[in-house]
């Protein structure tokens, strides 16, 4: 949806949901729709275990990352770092996360609604590695 409001629609068949736990094995089951058929030439993975599943599936392919395809994640885990390649990721600042729910469940108590901002902002960071 943020891409369409962008100006950017996806096509729908190059939007692929993980059925089941977003974890690195979710990610590579997933990568086979993608990488099976017509490839995209770059992908980006709703957090990094489903980007370094994606990675592991397409070396079972015999793909090189980035040349073959680019591949990005988000959350910047630890392990993003050490991938081979090592992952491009967006690292949210998990510090302000935790700091931001708190004052916004503060805010919801201490007022009586229980409400929240229909939208709240983190602050991100776009880390490049290797892999795109």
């Amino acid at each position: 949806d943020a891409m369409a409001a962008a100006g950017h629609p996806v096509p729908d068949a190059l939007v692929v949901t993980a059925a089941g736990p977003t974890d690195r094995a979710t990610g590579a089951e997933a990568a086979a729709r993608l990488l099976d058929g017509e490839r995209p030439t770059a992908i980006f993975c709703a957090n990094d275990a489903l980007a370094l599943g994606l990675m592991d599936a397409a070396a079972d392919r015999g793909l090189t990352i980035p040349d073959d395809l680019a591949v990005a994640g988000f959350d910047d885990v630890d392990g993003a770092a050490l991938a081979k390649p090592p992952l491009t990721t967006v690292r949210i600042h998990k510090e302000a996360l935790g700091e931001t729910a708190l004052a916004l469940l503060a805010q919801g108590v201490a007022d009586g609604t229980g409400e929240f901002p229909p939208r709240t902002v983190i602050p991100t960071e776009l880390v490049v590695r290797a892999s795109a």
